[in-house]
Order: structure tokens, then C-alpha cells, then sequence
């Protein structure tokens, strides 16, 4: 392959961390047992009046900087022992008619996915990363006051199994591509390159952007971007006294083309008692999509709610 011209380490390192997490963004789980994902969908593109961009900052530091306004005093959550924050969750129980729907990031249109959540008096659990809140403080504090849960995501939405791998510096857009889409280089990387101080750096700020714009916690409840996760990220986020939540059913909402319609579809259809429903702030088909989700989901007799309503399962859930 012939080697573009290099780049200045920085803006590689960026774009590497751009490319990492399109590439990424729903990959959680789809090597699990009993995880449910779409197959590449099908469909005309849908329309909206603008559309997300994705962007990488450089590191965003969200020390607390101002005095938390008041806001409403939030459900009591689940305060678990080290042992249960060590077992991750991608499913509820099946005792009660619950599923769970988690959206992701806060880039795109989170106010939108709020008005409609409000409109239907439905409340759920949202993974907020701290550079989203930083840009949408406003949402953050309409989320919180309309009764919506406020979990972990990082700081910088980065994926916490590769921060540390140096190589990628001096590597082209074109060589990070090939790099991401050779499975099993990145697995036989996956925990070498795991870094224990940036993961807590990146879950602890995330944590006091949160507090600073609304003065509660994320915890217990904390999503690693991507979905990549290992032993390293587990026992980290464990010890800082989070649970890792995954899902069962992702629909790949983040990928640009979806029909609004299919996206409905595919969610009622897969959705059963326990489900955790993974979707994306960041595309107007999901907006779209969202108010037949929802319909469907009660026609179903299923009720939508936060993670802190669904009890989840006790045990190491990847077996099902």
C-alpha cells in the first residue's frame, strides 16, 4: 500500500480518535452472546433541517467551575458493592412489563429527542459524554428537570481501550482506516493498550461537568464509548463506583441512510421484557423514528423506562 504523506502528530492523533469513534460508535456487545444488532439497513435516506457533525476536540478538561443551580431532587439510584459494579449489564430482569431506552452523546438533537420523550411522559436514562454537556449545557439541565436520568460517557467520547497506543501518532488517515478494520489487530491490542489514569481522568471529568452544570451524580450508571470495554475499563470504572451498561438491542441509528420507518420496526419487533434499547442523538431519522418507537413499544405492553425503575439482573449478564 502506498503511505500517504505524513501528517504532524497531533492532527493524526485527532483524526485517529475521529475515525475510531465513527467506526466504533455501536460495536459494544455485537461480540457477545445473546447481543442483538440491525443488520445494514435498508432504505431511502431520510430528511432533516440540518444535520450532525461529528468533531474531536482536543481534551476538554470539566472541573466544576461555577455554583450547580437548584434542580429537581432525582430518583433514588441503586448504590451497588464493589463486587456487583464489577458485573456488567446489557439486559433487565423479567419480573414487570420494563424495557429500558439509552441514548447516547448529547451531539445532535437532543432537545428534539427530549420535547418528544416529555410529550409521551416517558422518562429514561441518557449517556451524556462531558464535551456534549460543555456544548448543550441548557439540554442538560431541561433533561434533568423533565425527569431523565444523567449517566456517564467520558469526557471526550474517546475510546478508553486504545488511548494509550503511541503507533497511532505517526499512522495516516488511510493506515488507521486499514488499522480499524483489521479485527484482529485491535484485539490482540485491545489491552496492552488500555491506561488506567486516563480512564479515571475521563470518567471523573465527566462526572464534575455534570455536577457543576446540575450538582448531582452520573453514578452509578456509565457507558464506554463505543462499547469497548475490557477487563482494565471494567475494574476502573468499578472502583470509581460505576456499573458498565451495554445493551441488547442496537439498531445502528448512528449510520447515515436509515429509513425512519425500518428504525421503528426493527426496535418493536426486537424489543422483549428486559430489553436495554441503544439509540443516538445524532440523527434526525431517530427523531423521526422515536414517537412510532415508543407507540409501538406500549402497544406491545411493554412500559419504557430509566435504568434505575428496571431492576437489573445481579449476575454476570453476557451469558443471556
Amino acid at each position: 500500500m502506498l503511505k500517504q504523506a505524513p501528517v504532524s502528530k497531533e492532527i493524526s492523533r485527532r483524526r485517529f480518535l475521529e475515525l475510531a469513534a465513527l467506526g466504533f460508535s455501536a460495536a459494544a456487545c455485537s461480540n457477545v452472546v445473546g447481543q442483538e444488532t440491525s443488520p445494514t439497513p435498508t432504505g431511502i435516506t431520510t430528511s432533516a433541517p440540518k444535520e450532525f457533525k461529528s468533531f474531536v476536540p482536543g481534551i476538554v478538561k470539566g472541573n466544576p467551575i461555577k455554583t450547580p443551580e437548584p434542580t429537581p431532587t432525582p430518583s433514588a439510584r441503586p448504590e451497588w458493592p464493589i463486587e456487583v459494579l464489577k458485573q456488567p449489564v446489557c439486559k433487565g430482569t423479567p419480573d414487570g412489563p420494563y424495557v429500558s431506552l439509552t441514548f447516547d452523546d448529547g451531539l445532535g438533537y437532543p432537545s428534539e429527542i427530549i420535547d418528544i420523550l416529555n410529550s409521551k411522559d416517558v422518562k429514561i436514562t441518557m449517556f451524556w459524554s462531558g464535551r456534549s454537556m460543555l456544548a448543550h449545557a441548557d439540554v442538560v439541565k431541561k433533561a434533568v428537570e423533565s425527569g431523565h436520568e444523567i449517566a456517564n460517557h467520558t469526557m471526550n467520547h474517546y475510546l478508553l481501550t486504545l488511548l494509550s497506543a503511541a503507533q497511532f501518532e505517526n499512522m495516516t488517515d488511510q493506515e488507521i482506516i486499514d488499522f480499524l478494520y483489521r479485527e484482529e489487530i485491535i484485539e490482540e491490542d485491545i489491552l496492552a493498550a488500555a491506561d488506567p489514569a486516563t480512564i479515571t481522568s475521563e470518567i471523573t471529568e465527566c462526572e464534575n461537568t455534570f455536577f457543576s452544570i446540575c450538582g448531582q451524580t452520573t453514578k452509578p450508571y456509565f457507558r464506554p464509548p463505543g462499547g469497548r470495554f475490557n477487563e482494565t475499563v471494567n475494574e476502573t470504572a468499578a472502583n470509581l463506583g460505576y456499573r458498565s451498561f451495554f445493551w441488547s438491542i442496537d439498531p445502528q441509528d448512528w449510520k447515515a441512510g436509515i429509513d425512519s420507518n425500518w428504525l421503528a420496526s426493527y426496535v418493536v419487533e426486537k424489543a422483549q421484557v428486559g430489553s436495554i434499547i441503544l439509540l443516538h442523538f445524532g440523527r434526525y431519522s431517530t427523531v423521526q423514528a422515536l414517537p412510532n418507537i415508543l407507540d409501538g413499544l406500549k402497544n406491545k405492553g411493554l412500559e419504557v423506562v430509566s435504568l434505575t425503575k428496571m431492576a437489573i439482573f445481579p449476575q454476570y449478564p453476557w451469558s443471556g
